[in-house]
């Protein structure tokens, strides 16, 4: 806590002698050095504490690369960047994240109540078919359980962190079963994310929480800083290498795989959206994880409009009834909604509805509707939300935890996110929990 104290007096007071590429440098060796003293306290290194602070590496990377290219006067992958902001964009975004982690180390040894509940080995074993039965005949079944809003994304998520349970199980106790286990669900997840998905991330996180469980397992880094992380590397450096390209695939990446690593035709690419500046330069992944254009266009909406006082948050509010209880409830989008408010909406012909959705980030969400008042208050409390909840999981407190292996791997997987999203992540994450409180209750009853 004393850490992320430090560097957030340094943000607030050398805010306006550095330069925004000299705050993105301080911000990445806070990072750095986060990342040490958590490692070099703790027998764990997989946490949500850790792959956040990792993850804004790469962020700030990206923000780094977007503002060269300002500098340079080349292309800039988004539309709605408003140069001048820049170094107001650059301070709300480090000042939130010092403050989101603030908030984290505050309330680090507090916990929602637990939603572990452990299986027998023989157990394991049935929910292995279970869930090689949600991922053989998802695509036909997650359709038709739409109706039941987020309880439906249960069944998404088992297929995900399926592979993490397994892959943990197979590390903790050396079983190979759990490891065949583990690489069976990993292949039919990745197959799904090639074949019937139309996010190019569907495709590498099935590897990714496949790793995370793995070195879980195995609870010593030094199994993190050995070969057996070069099969990551590779998956991440094919994915990352083509990851601009594939952008023109959307509809069948499998077409796009093959035409980018094997050769092909491009007569099966997707028309570019609207979003970019140009159909050339639509991004890498760097550029793609960057937040910080999205804040300037915060800070042009407030110096336009004020700030919103709550507006843009608004939908929030109805995202706390569930749809099997409002099944008439409008779709909370509010990517799309700041989408349409910076203008740089994509709509396709004949639709009325925005098909692009831009993350406003949450510290940029919470200036937006509150200023500084309310991005210091909530990326606090946003803060030790995510570590309470990420406690509730008891990851670490039997190999045959099983739902809080699912649960934690879930808050595990948006720590990759992080604070780079938008709040809406929030009323997910407490509407799962409230979920996994239910199923540890009924589970209680039968195991």
């Amino acid at each position: 806590m004393i850490l992320h104290l430090f560097f957030l007096f340094i943000y607030i007071s050398l805010g306006g002698v550095l330069s925004p590429s000299a705050m993105l440098m301080v911000a990445i060796a806070e990072s750095c050095m986060a990342i040490y003293v958590k490692v070099r306290d703790t027998k764990y290194f997989i946490l949500p504490y850790i792959i956040t602070l990792a993850t804004l590496l790469t962020v700030n990377i990206g923000n780094l690369s977007l503002i060269d290219r300002v500098e340079n006067k080349a292309d800039l992958m988004y539309i709605f960047t408003v140069p001048e902001y820049i170094p107001d964009a650059v301070m709300i975004w480090c000042v939130g994240c010092s403050i989101f982690f603030l908030g984290y180390t505050f309330f680090e040894k507090r916990s929602m109540p637990s939603v572990a509940v452990n299986i027998t080995p023989k157990q394991s074993n049935v929910i292995f078919y279970i869930m090689l039965g949600f991922l053989v005949f998802a695509p036909w079944i997650f359709p038709l359980l739409s109706f039941l809003g987020n309880f439906a994304k249960i069944f998404g998520l088992l297929a995900n962190v399926g592979v993490l349970f397994f892959a943990k199980l197979w590390a903790s106790t050396d079983n190979k079963k759990y490891r065949n286990y583990a690489i069976v669900l990993l292949v039919l997840q990745t197959y799904n994310g090639i074949f019937h998905s139309y996010l190019r991330y569907e495709i590498i996180i099935p590897t990714i929480v496949f790793s995370i469980g793995y070195f879980a397992g195995k609870r010593n880094i030094s199994y993190l800083l050995s070969y057996r992380t070069l099969p990551l590397i590779v998956v991440l450096g094919l994915f990352f290498n083509g990851f601009t390209q594939l952008e023109a695939y959307r509809s069948n990446f499998a077409v796009g795989i093959q035409n980018i690593y094997f050769g092909g035709s491009d007569e099966e690419e997707d028309a570019p959206l609207e979003a970019y500046t140009t159909t050339k330069d639509r991004g890498g992944a760097f550029d793609r994880a960057s937040t910080i254009g999205q804040i300037t266009a915060i800070l042009k909406l407030v110096n336009t409009n004020g700030f919103y006082g709550g507006l843009a948050s608004e939908p929030l509010v109805a995202a706390l009834v569930p749809r099997i209880l409002w099944p008439e409830k409008p779709r909370i989008a509010i990517g799309q909604w700041f989408a349409i408010e910076t203008g740089t909406a994509y709509v396709r012909e004949g639709e009325t509805k925005a098909n692009n959705s831009v993350n406003m980030t949450v510290p940029g969400e919470l200036y937006l509707d509150f200023g500084w008042v309310g991005l210091a208050i909530g990326c606090f409390l946003f803060g030790g939300f995510f570590v309470t909840l990420w406690n509730s999981s008891q990851f670490y407190i039997s190999n045959y935890n099983l739902t809080g292996a699912i649960w934690g791997g879930y808050i595990l997987l948006n720590s990759l996110a992080g604070i780079s999203g938008d709040l809406q992540i929030s009323i997910t994450l407490l509407s799962f929990y409230i979920i996994f409180v239910v199923i540890k209750r009924l589970c209680g009853q039968f195991v």
